[in-house]
Formats: structure tokens, sequence, C-alpha cells
């Protein structure tokens, strides 16, 4: 196909990621060499550097990565921001004119805005030659909420210059505003909490200046005595005397939800079951526990403690006020945490889908990654939930040296290894003793060991860093090894297609879970199981890689559905290769974790994923598929 600056601007989208060179070659059907030269000229055109390269390959440079949008993107936008901020409707002429362009170009972008202001309940209503956004308050400054961190997406109060509101605004004493506020009333949040606060005075400020209010309501969101009322009381008498304005309590009360989605009393003041209970109420303790016992059925995972069931109560309570009125928290690290931990956010997306359920509280994709925070920072601390290697340590009795090697291991690598026993040299009987890592500072024959790992009799810094080595490789080649045996049962011939090209994702997954149907693997209704899962969230977990599944729903056997396209296709906004459709029978319930962490694990690689696109046939793709599996880690 013929290649121009365009296609390869968009083939490296906008997001900063690294692309192998290799795989943007093959996508555009070109050369290596054609890439580096239009790459070169596109730089050559340009002030600035617009693509960036490293061994890693190719990316736009953070400062030039919007040149990848087309100008009818660029005129949509202009023109809802001149939409949100009007007070009266404006002229299709004067849009014209201001844009330089003509009327039936307006018309065409105004269907884009459409589209949308669509998503945020708003509409677009035409009155002859006039347009106007109409819709409720509440709405709009979700709309402008949303449109700042568009445009400042990860440091999204840097306010100087936005074309959406106006000048003049000290973020640093709005900044002190809101910690003052938080403080004086008991509240704590992070620094995307205290970020997205701040941008909300900001709209708060420029709506009402517009003549936006929002109307006065008897349902206030939380009662007048609770601290996220308090607190916003004391930010808009702030706002109030430095920008000369008039706050009401419809406003105060939006600011109210604004503050609870990102602040909250600190653990301390909440701990222990009686005071949570108290204090969210046993409703909400109760559907917490419910789900989350699902939540280890499902993923067959220890109980949880009761310091995790407490905190995932009080922010289920936080959702519950906020979620009905549409206020959602902004997390701008959610795309990285599912692409860099998978399984936990895979966990979150099932509590989101049984709160979905049981509370009708639906989650957008920000507020199911800051469950996933909770999972991962409770799983990451949990020795159950990763289980340990077995580690005997060999010594050479002198004054109990080796005491203090042993407790170097526990304090350094107890997070990998478990020191199940330790004997002096002289006494070890190699016959004996079984175990995943044999430290020793001799060399040992031990039939019955994973590794043996020879350590300085001292066993200082770099016997420490041995060990760890050991260990972690280790592990890596046990959960290979696993893998290799679960997916051989997983993969079929006849569940393979090179180039199987359809519509859109929706006909993709229904076209997959129809051919296992036939076949006897799952029943008719998977498909719409596997879409319910994608409507939570696309199960693009990274470039070029889907693995949609269902949550829950099991198949009559499992199966893994592999379709590899040279040409990528739109998966929830991500350009994607590879589709790996799973589906997993009760019986092998406990495969699934195995099997889903491990291939993400390797699919997250770029590299491996275009060596698994370049794949010639099943036999090709599971030789290569196989070989990273039992070299990962």
């Amino acid at each position: 196909m013929a290649l121009d600056e365009t296609d390869l601007l968009k083939a490296l989208g906008s997001d900063g990621a690294w692309i192998d060179a290799k795989y943007l070659a093959d996508t555009l059907g070109v050369t290596t060499r054609t890439i580096r030269n239009y790459v070169r000229r596109i730089n050559d055109a340009s002030d600035k550097p617009v693509i960036e390269s490293s061994h890693r390959g190719y990316r736009l440079t953070a400062s030039q990565a919007p040149l990848s949008s087309s100008s009818d993107e660029s005129r949509s936008d202009a023109i809802l921001r001149r939409l949100v901020s009007a007070q009266e409707p404006i002229s299709i002429y004067d849009l014209a004119d201001e844009l330089y362009v003509s009327e039936s170009t307006v018309e065409t972008d105004l269907r884009h805005v459409r589209d949308a202001v669509r998503l945020f309940d708003l509409t677009i209503e035409r009155h002859r030659d006039t347009v106007s956004l109409e819709g409720s308050e509440r709405d709009k400054r979700r709309l402008v909420g949303q449109m700042l961190i568009s445009e400042n997406p990860e440091n999204f109060v840097a306010f100087a210059g936005s074309r959406i509101v106006g000048e003049g605004y000290n973020t640093a004493a709005l900044t002190r505003t809101a910690t003052s506020a938080l403080k004086e009333f008991g509240l704590a949040t992070d620094d995307y909490g205290l970020n997205a606060i701040v941008m909300h005075m900001v709209v708060l400020v420029e709506r009402i200046s517009k003549g936006g209010r929002m109307p006065e309501s008897n349902d206030q969101p939380v009662g007048h005595d609770q601290p996220a009322w308090l607190a916003a009381q004391a930010i808009c008498k702030r706002l109030e005397r430095d920008y000369g304005i008039g706050i009401g309590n419809g406003d105060t009360a939006y600011l109210t939800l604004i503050i609870a989605a990102n602040a909250q009393g600190t653990l301390s003041d909440t701990s222990g079951g009686r005071k949570i209970a108290k204090l969210v109420g046993e409703d909400h303790v109760e559907l917490t526990r419910s789900v989350v016992h699902e939540l280890e059925q499902a993923y067959l995972l220890p109980p949880f403690d009761d310091a995790f069931i407490s905190r995932i109560a009080v922010h289920i309570h936080g959702l519950a006020q906020r979620i009905p009125h549409k206020v959602y928290a902004h997390n701008p690290l959610g795309t990285g945490v599912k692409e860099q931990y998978p399984l936990v956010y895979d966990m979150a997306v099932f509590l989101a889908r049984r709160l979905e359920e049981e509370a009708g509280l639906r989650l957008n994709e920000d507020e199911i990654s800051f469950l996933a925070f909770h999972l991962g920072s409770y799983l990451g601390q949990d020795d159950k939930w990763a289980k340990r290697l077995s580690l005997v340590f060999l010594y050479a009795d002198y004054h109990g040296m080796h005491h203090a090697a042993i407790e170097k291991i526990r304090a350094m690598v107890g997070d990998l290894v478990e020191v199940r026993a330790s004997y002096a040299v002289s006494e070890f009987d190699p016959e004996k003793v079984e175990c995943d890592l044999l430290v020793t500072p001799v060399e040992v024959q031990a039939p019955g060991a994973g590794k043996v790992v020879v350590v300085s009799p001292l066993f200082g810094s770099r016997d420490v860093d041995a060990v760890r080595q050991a260990a972690a490789a280790l592990r890596a080649r046990k959960a290979g090894r696993q893998a290799y045996g679960i997916i051989q049962t997983f993969l079929s011939p006849k569940l393979f297609d090179k180039n199987l090209i359809v519509s859109d994702q929706k006909t993709m997954i229904e076209t997959l879970a129809g051919r296992c149907a036939e076949q006897g693997l799952c029943d008719p209704s998977y498909a719409e199981e596997v879409l319910d899962r994608e409507a939570l969230s696309p199960t693009a977990f990274g470039d070029r890689f889907a693995v949609p599944h269902s949550m829950g729903a099991f198949t009559k056997k499992s199966f893994l559905y592999v379709v590899i396209n040279e040409k990528p296709m739109n998966w929830g906004g991500i350009p994607v290769n590879i589709i790996m459709l799973m589906g997993v029978s009760s019986k092998d319930r406990n495969a699934f974790r195995v099997l889903f962490d491990n291939l993400l694990e390797v699919l997250g690689e770029p590299a491996n994923v275009s060596r698994l696109i370049r794949s010639k046939d099943y036999e090709d793709f599971t030789d290569r598929l196989n070989d990273m599996i039992m070299n990962c880690g």
C-alpha cells in the first residue's frame, strides 16, 4: 500500500508508547528503511522533532502527539469549547467565520460534537441558523471537567493557557484553600484527588461567572454536619471573597460531591467493624462482604482480612454517594494499572460488575482502576497470594554467624522465599532434603533441590542479590512450565485464524463465540457474556492485543480461540492485531489465573507481540508462544 505521513502518524498513536520498527513496517506494508526515511522527512519538516527513536522503536514526542489528530477533530473541539462557554445560541455563520470554513463544514463537524456530548446526557439543539448546548448544569460541568482532563491528562490543574476556562486562576492559591479546608475538617486525599478538587473549583467559578448555576435542591448528597459538606462550605466562602461571586446551596452541594469523590477521613478514624458499620451503614458492609466473597471464589483467592473489607466498605460507601449523581473520580494512572497488572485489573472489573448488579452502581474505567489500587495494594503484601518458594540454608558453623544471614534473607527476599530449615554443612544429608532453593557456602550435590546457590560464608549484599535473582528466575520457570501445560489443553488448530477480517469488535466476538458454540465448547449465549465484560472495560490490556473473556460464566470445555491479523482493528479505541477469545470450564477454573497472568505477561512485551503477528500458521504460532511462556521472566 502507498504510505504517507498521516498513515505513519496514525500508526504511532498519541499515547506516547514506543512501537517496534518491525511492527510498524509490517503494519504499513513497507520496509524498516522506508519507516526511517519517513521519520527523517517528518522531523526535517518541523521546527521541533515530531517523532523520537530509540532501541525500543519510535514514538511521537509529547509536544507533537496532537499532530496525529485530524483537522476535523480540532474543529469539533473548538466548536464544543464555544458552545459550552456561550450563554446564548451561536450563529452557524459566526462559527464558520471563526474557523475559516464553510457553513456546510460546520454542519458536518456538529455531527461529531453531537456524538461527543451525548455521553454526558447533553444535546446540540438547532434553531434555524443558530445552535446551542442544552442539558443540565451538572452535566455541562461534567463535560467541562472532562475537557480539562483531556487537555492536561497528567497534570490537569495546569490551567495556564487553557482554551476552556478563562485566565486569572491562581492554582497555587486554590490548592492552598482546598488543602486548608480538608485538613480543618479531618479529610485526607492524595495529589490526584487534590488536583481534581482544585480543577472543579475552577469549573465552579467559571460556570457561575458565565451564568451557569446549579439549581437549588433539598436532595443534599450528605448531611450538613458531615466533613465533606463543611469543607465545601469553607472553600465556597473563600471563592466568593476571592472572585466576587455568590455561591448558592446547589453549587455547594455539587462541590461536596467532588470532595466526597476525592477525599475521605483517615482509616484510623474508621477502623473496627462496629465503627465501620456506624460510619457507612450495615448494608454497605454486608454488600462488601458479599461481593468480595464472590471474588474469592471466582479467582480462587484466600479470604481477605477484615482490614481490607473495611477499606473497601468505605470506598463503596463513597461510590454510593456520588455515582447516582454521575460524579466520578478521575484516575490518570488507570491505563497503566490495566496494562501493567491486568489480572488485578480483571478482578476489579469483576467487583465492578457485581456492584452494578447488586447496588446499581455502574463504574467507569477510572473508578474500576481505583478498585484495582485497593486489590493490588493488598495482594502485593499478602504471602498467600504469591506462594513463596521453599529455601534451605546451609552454613559453616562459626559463632552463630548464620543467624544474621538468615535474617537478611527473611528481610530482603521474604516476598519470594520462605526459609524452611537450616543445617550445618557437616550435618547435611543431601538425600533427605527437598526444597526449591538450596543456599550453601560450598558446592554440593542435592537431587531434591530445584536450584543450588553458592554464597560467601559472610553473606554480603551480592549474596542477597544472587538469592533474589535465583528465586525470581526459578519462580518464573515454574510458572512458565505450569502455564505451558495448561495452554496445550486450551489451544486447537480448529481455533486459529490468520487474517480474519470483520467489521468491528462486537462482530469479532460474536463470530468466534459462535464457532466455539458450533463445536460444542460453549453455549450460544457465551457471546453476550463476553460482550457484557467488554462493556465494563475493553479487554485490550496493552498495545496490539486483546483477550476477550466472560466474567464468571463457565464454558462446557476450556478453549483459546486465536486470531492474528496483519492489519489492526479497533478494540475499544486501541488498534489490535491479536485477539484471543478465552473460555474456561468449571473444572479448569483454577487454571484461569495461571494462564491469564502468564499469557498477558508474555503479550505485555511489544517484541513478543510483533513476533506472534509474524506467525505463518498455527504450528508456527504455538511454537513461538510456548517458547515465550517457557522463557518468561
